[in-house]
Parts: structure tokens; C-alpha cells; sequence
């Protein structure tokens, strides 16, 4: 009996992969097809902490561009319980050890002004959240901030969020990070800009292994990421002290470190996308760069930064 009942569960999952792929068969070729099933009403609610890092640039103190972002976060109410704001610092202490990118001059009197309004419009609009807002003391650059934020954070799970990509679209975040919490090959879950799939032929251009790999939890579809993206995700910090601050640089971009082709070998591959490879657009930055970068950026670009 138990024999014929495991021959039936496989072949089920036969025909599933298959049903999967025909389906999706003029969009994309699957390699892999898994599905599981959790229970979730018994896990309780996971905590998650937003972290939001913003600088001194060329336009402070016109804060129209993080305010979007911080308004969007009512979208999904489970990422508003807990919100840290890194402002990174205006003086530049030690110029060569710093990314080019975070060298602009700063007006420190405009970043002030800029500090205080972003402070108030967070506290006027989420009264009942725990906040924190962190000035760094000197020029820090991304990797340098958000490490200082993490660690404050009285959260596991961490929503990182890059302060020029506006939420536009809702997802379940109650249910993500318990699946999340469940399943352990899952620790960082993307919700993109543009389709999942557009990431990853960018990836291939780079060089990255491009496996394409579906698991269905219960409802939730996700599909596998291979290449690491500092955009906006949802990972722990476990995660990011044994996978991510080990291979960067301090005063610099996670992914000029990370999301090279060489250095993705040995990268852990527990990435993934919210929804299948044409789901996506969870996000946008539908105006003027902020940091005035183009919008699409070469291999020879990424690895000039690297270096």
C-alpha cells in the first residue's frame, strides 16, 4: 500500500512539473519544479524590521523621492511594525577607502534641513511604530550604513529597501516570512523592479549560472534568483553575517562585491522571487536616478566598480 501510495505522490508531481512547463513554455524553460505544502496558520506572526538608508545628495533637501518610499510602505502594514532610517554621514574622513559614488559634496546645513523633514513626516505618519533614525558619523556608503542598521534592529528578519524604489504593488509579507521561516533553503526573497525573469537574463549577461528553478508553498509561487541584488528584498541577519558583510567591502555597494559571475560560485542559493518568472514589478523608480547613474549598466561597469 505504501508503495503504490509513493508511485501515486510522483507521479503527481510528474505531471505537475510538466503542466508547469507547457504552461510556461513560450516564456521560458524550467529546470525545476517543487512543491510543498506548510501549514501556516499555526506558525505564529513574525516581527520583520524595514531599514531604509538615504545619504546627503545633489538635490537635499527636496525629500519628495524617500517620502514616496516611506509612503508606500502602507501598502503592507507588516513592514511598517519596525522602521530604521540611516542618514549617512556628510564628512568625508578617509577619501580613498570610500566608493566614488559616495564622494559627492554635501551642503551639511541642506542635510539637516532634509534630516528634520524626513524625521517628522515618519513620525507623523506611523505614530504607533518603533522607530529609529541613525546618523552616521562620517561617510559610510551603503555597505557601512546598513550594517550599522542591522544591528540595531531588534528583528531576525529584515526588509531592506533601497530609499528610490517605491512599492507599487502588494504583496502577502504575514505568510512570505513564515514560509520564509519554515523553509530553509529561503533566505532572501526578492520583490522586484520590472519582470523576475528580465533580472535573470541580465545575470546570464554577466556570466552567472542561470538555473531556473519554481517551488510552489501551499498558494505562493516563487521562482529561484541566481544572482544577488542589493534592490529591495526581505532576508535575515543571520544571512547576511555569515554570507554577505564577509565578502564585502566596507564604504561600498553590496553588489559590486557580490554580483560578479566569479564570486557568485560559492554564494549561498537560498534567493528567490516573489511569483514566477513573469511576476514582478513590485516596485519602480519612475523618475530622475538620484544618483544620477544611467539606468542600465554595462558588465564592464560593474566590474570597473568591483575593482
Amino acid at each position: 500500500m505504501i508503495k503504490y501510495l509513493l508511485i501515486t505522490i510522483i507521479i503527481l508531481n510528474i505531471i505537475g512539473t510538466i503542466s508547469y512547463v507547457i504552461h510556461r513554455s513560450n516564456d521560458f524553460y524550467v529546470d525545476k519544479f517543487i512543491q510543498r505544502k506548510i501549514i501556516l496558520d499555526n506558525i505564529p506572526d513574525i516581527d520583520v524590521t524595514t531599514i531604509i538608508n538615504t545619504c546627503c545628495r545633489h538635490n537635499t533637501p527636496d525629500d519628495s523621492i524617500i517620502k514616496q518610499c516611506i509612503q508606500s510602505l502602507k501598502k503592507i502594514p507588516e513592514l511598517t511594525k519596525y522602521i530604521i532610517i540611516v542618514f549617512d554621514g556628510s564628512y568625508i574622513n578617509q577619501e580613498k577607502y570610500i566608493h566614488k559614488k559616495c564622494k559627492d559634496k554635501c551642503d551639511n546645513e541642506k542635510y539637516e534641513i532634509y534630516k528634520k523633514k524626513v524625521i517628522k513626516f515618519t513620525k507623523d505618519l506611523y505614530p504607533n511604530s518603533d522607530l529609529q533614525f541613525i546618523e552616521m558619523k562620517e561617510r559610510s556608503c551603503l555597505t557601512t550604513s546598513l550594517k550599522k542598521g542591522m544591528s540595531k534592529a531588534k528583528t531576525e528578519y529584515i526588509n531592506l529597501m533601497q530609499e528610490d524604489l517605491i512599492i507599487n504593488k502588494k504583496f502577502d509579507a504575514k505568510n512570505i516570512l513564515k514560509i520564509m521561516n519554515e523553509y530553509d533553503d529561503m533566505s532572501i526573497v526578492r520583490y522586484s523592479k520590472g519582470s523576475n525573469l528580465s533580472h535573470e537574463k541580465y545575470g546570464k549577461q554577466l556570466g552567472i549560472k542561470n538555473i531556473k528553478s519554481i517551488i510552489q508553498i501551499n498558494d505562493y509561487i516563487f521562482s529561484k534568483s541566481n544572482e544577488y541584488s542589493d534592490n529591495n528584498h526581505i532576508t535575515t541577519k543571520t544571512f547576511y553575517d555569515k554570507h554577505v558583510w564577509p565578502r564585502v567591502k566596507s564604504c561600498d555597494f553590496m553588489e559590486h562585491s557580490i554580483s560578479i559571475s566569479d564570486k557568485m560560485k560559492d554564494f549561498p542559493s537560498e534567493m528567490w522571487y516573489i511569483g514566477d518568472y513573469n511576476d514582478g514589478n513590485y516596485i519602480n523608480n519612475d523618475f530622475i536616478n538620484t544618483y544620477g547613474d544611467s539606468k542600465i549598466i554595462s558588465k564592464e561597469q560593474i566590474l570597473a566598480a568591483a575593482a
